[in-house]
């Protein structure tokens, strides 16, 4: 006992003690060395075959697999993997031992089928790998690996279907299929492309034009051709578009192509071999005209039919007779005249005027050729009565002189001179009676004097041919007490005072009187009545002068019916003391003629000048609807929204004429028309240089500058069109100075609180005095007004 009890105290200590001794032995690595000294090897492997056997026989194989795992017994460890049908871990462990065939096979077993994929992959089987994507939907990878696989065709379905456009274009690349490759090329563009109607995707400009462009020669090569030109069409690859097109033989679809890119030169040739000769000859024009030369220009453009453009370059560069035949073969006799007499060819000029419809102008010209007959036909024509018959009269042609003059009105100026006319005829006729009645009924209650003297005068001869002798005497005696000496007048009342034949009235045709000549003037054209009834057109014009619309600075306006074109026209008649310096009448057929070439929206027409009784008058486009005048009138102000439109609408307008150096000078509310729709529309251009800084403000916003007779550019219409809108917006004018603070208006906010902050910047800016602080143009202006709309 007295052993015992000590040795189970030994064992029982050894019993907890040593493990953890054995424990820090072999995780200092001491026990292994022991073992190793004493033939460990040998007994740690007897101990892992002991702790396998022993795992396996209480049926834990997984267990024992990870010892095969952690001893790196990897075959071993595969083997029971399999067997526990821990398939992952086996699957895991081929992988680590690059064997990836069966990897991937033991994967599938795991039903981890995306790794089998990827070790398909790598053991260089894409198509397994595909398949097992496709299987599970996952058609992007299917796709990237049946490519690598060489199955071009359903990688690009897959490709497609996923809208990856540009990996499907280039697999049906791959196997020839290039209209399918086109299409998804196409797609591709449509889909990141703003032209294309997408744009979702970002992408360059550039970018996106070259997969047009390719997807393009894509269809080309396909053999699709009409598809290649729609696509090059909506991607704007124009000169691709007209190549395609020459290829195929469509010249002219190529060189309307070229036309919009402006090569004239390509485009030329091309309607050449189109067969379209005058389209070609009017391109030249228009290239010889950009180079400087006149001459050629107007040549082509006369060969390309447009004879208007050919006289106008004509006319500037000075060959007058060229440019007046390119009028009269446009339809423009009236044009035609007017060159006509600058190049003094009067009888051509007097023709034109006649064809033209202005008869009374060519009656003037035929007159001053001598060709009475014709002159006297066509003032006839015109109304001009009495111009008609004097020149018939001078024929010798009395009946119809006779029947003319007794047209001539009795207000009419040079009714004196037609009733001498007259009372001579019906002497000259034996009808001395009718004499006396008109020319007393002319002379009524007048005292005789310098003006009548003719008219006493005839009123004695024809009193002498009745034979009512006493009348006749007491009428020379009349006419020698005022002008003692007057043609034969003493020797009248001598022959009819003595007694005998000698008093007869002497027969045939009686001679005029000395000095009765100067009785008989010229014609010369009255001003057109500015009443609200319309004066009368020339007999034989396309015009019909209707209604009269108003009276303004320049003239007096009207509506008027052309016959031509069975439409409304605007005529203005001009005034006269305008016209007077033949610097402004220069200076403002210049503008017209460049008025007459805008076309804008936003900007009414001027359609040409012409005479209405012997004044100058504009005809433009009529627009129905209202001025801005008549609307602030009934609404009294814009709202802000309604200001920023016509801001930038009438920016745009004046801009399109700035850039083609045309002022308007008199912007105000009476030229800014409102038509259907509420359309926009700036009327005025082209009459700016009649706008004078001697008419003063009336009733517009001329700029300080203009008003001191400084320079009008751009920021002087920039300027007005402020004060308009300035107007418009608060019903103050800028103008009045009793509003205004140091010369300046007040803030537009004050008066228009819910105006933007921004807008009241502007509207500053356009009224400010010095013309280098406003807006350099009105393009500036536009983009400064949208920036507030938008």
């Amino acid at each position: 006992m007295d052993i015992f009890l000590p040795a189970i105290v030994v064992v029982s200590i050894a019993w907890v003690v040593l493990p953890r001794v054995l424990g820090k032995l072999k995780g200092m690595g001491v026990w292994d060395r022991i073992l190793d000294n004493v033939g460990g090897e040998k007994l740690r492997l007897m101990q892992f075959e002991r702790e396998i056997s022993r795992l396996k026989r209480k049926g834990d194989v997984v267990g024992a697999a990870r010892l095969y795992e952690e001893a790196e017994w990897f075959p071993e460890a595969i083997q029971l993997f399999v067997e526990a049908e821990e398939y992952a871990s086996a699957g895991s462990l081929y992988e680590r031992l690059e064997q990836w065939e069966a990897a991937a096979e033991t994967y599938l077993k795991a039903e981890d089928w995306k790794r089998a994929a990827q070790m398909y992959a790598k053991v260089g089987k894409p198509v397994e790998a595909a398949k097992l994507y496709e299987e599970h939907g996952q058609k992007i990878d299917a796709a990237r690996l049946y490519a690598q696989g060489g199955l071009n065709e359903k990688a690009a379905a897959f490709y497609e279907d996923v809208s990856f456009f540009v990996q499907a274009a280039k697999c049906y690349e791959k196997i020839g299929d290039h209209v399918k490759a086109a299409e998804n090329y196409e797609q591709h563009w449509a889909a990141t492309s703003s032209l294309g109607g997408g744009g979702l995707i970002s992408s360059g400009a550039n970018q996106e034009s070259k997969a047009a462009l390719y997807a393009g020669k894509l269809y080309e090569k396909g053999g699709a051709p009409e598809r290649a030109a729609e696509l090059y069409r909506r991607a704007g690859l124009t000169e691709q578009a007209a190549s395609l097109a020459v290829k195929e033989g469509r010249f002219r679809d190529a060189a309307e192509l070229l036309l919009r890119e402006e090569k004239l030169q390509d485009a030329a040739e091309l309607f050449e071999k189109a067969g379209e000769a005058e389209r070609a000859a009017l391109l030249l024009g228009e290239i010889a005209f950009q180079q400087g030369d006149t001459a050629a220009a107007a040549a082509k453009f006369l060969e390309g039919g447009d004879n208007l453009r050919a006289a106008e370059l004509y006319e500037s560069a000075g060959n007058l007779e060229a440019a007046a035949r390119c009028y009269e073969q446009s339809g423009a006799p009236l044009q035609a005249a007017n060159v006509f007499l600058r190049a003094n060819k009067k009888n051509e000029a007097a023709a034109m005027f006649e064809r033209g419809g202005d008869f009374e102008q060519a009656a003037r010209l035929y007159e001053d050729i001598g060709n009475l007959s014709k002159a006297s036909e066509l003032y006839e024509k015109s109304g001009q009565f009495y111009e008609a018959g004097k020149l018939a009269h001078e024929q010798n042609h009395a009946d119809r002189a006779i029947r003319l003059l007794q047209q001539v009105e009795s207000d009419h100026e040079h009714y004196d001179s037609a009733t001498l006319i007259l009372s001579r005829l019906f002497i000259d006729k034996d009808l001395p009676g009718l004499a006396v009645e008109k020319l007393k009924r002319l002379l009524g209650d007048q005292q005789i004097g310098g003006q009548n003297l003719g008219h006493y005068y005839w009123l004695g001869v024809a009193y002498e041919t009745m034979g009512k002798l006493d009348e006749a005497i007491d009428t020379f005696r009349k006419v020698m007490t005022e002008r003692y000496g007057y043609g034969d007048v003493e020797e009248r009342i001598a022959r009819l005072s003595s007694p005998g034949p000698s008093n007869m009235p002497p027969s045939g045709p009686t001679s005029y009187a000395p000095g009765l000549a100067a009785l008989l003037p010229t014609a010369d054209p009255t001003p057109p009545q500015t009443t609200g009834r319309a004066p009368a057109m020339a007999t034989g014009s396309p015009l019909e002068l209707l209604d009269e619309l108003g009276r303004g600075l320049l003239g007096t306006t009207y509506r008027a019916f052309d016959k031509r074109t069975e439409s409304s026209v605007v005529v203005k008649i001009l005034r006269r003391e305008l016209l007077r310096d033949k610097e402004v009448v220069q200076r403002f057929l210049t503008e017209a003629k460049i008025a007459r070439s805008l076309d804008h929206p936003g900007v009414v027409r001027l359609l040409g000048l012409i005479e209405v009784q012997g004044s100058r008058a504009v005809v433009t486009d009529y627009v129905e609807g209202f001025d801005l005048k008549r609307f602030l009138k009934r609404s009294k102000r814009l709202s802000v929204r309604q200001a920023l439109d016509l801001l930038t609408t009438l920016s745009l307008a004046l801009g399109y004429a700035h850039e083609r150096n045309l002022m308007h000078r008199d912007l105000k509310p009476t030229n800014i028309l409102v038509g259907k729709g509420g359309k926009l529309r700036l009327s005025g251009l082209g009459f700016g240089a009649l706008r004078l800084p001697q008419l003063g403000r009336a009733d517009g916003y001329p700029s300080p500058e203009f008003l001191n007779g400084g320079l009008f550019d751009a920021r002087a219409d920039i300027y007005a069109l402020g004060a308009v809108i300035f107007h418009a917006l608060t019903g103050f004018n800028p103008e009045n100075e009793a509003l205004c603070t140091n010369g300046a208006p007040p803030q537009l906010r004050e008066l228009v609180p819910d105006a933007p902050p921004q807008l009241e910047l502007i509207l500053a800016r356009c009224l400010m005095k010095e013309p280098s602080q406003r807006f350099a143009n009105a393009s500036e202006l536009a983009s400064a007004a949208k920036s507030i709309s938008n």
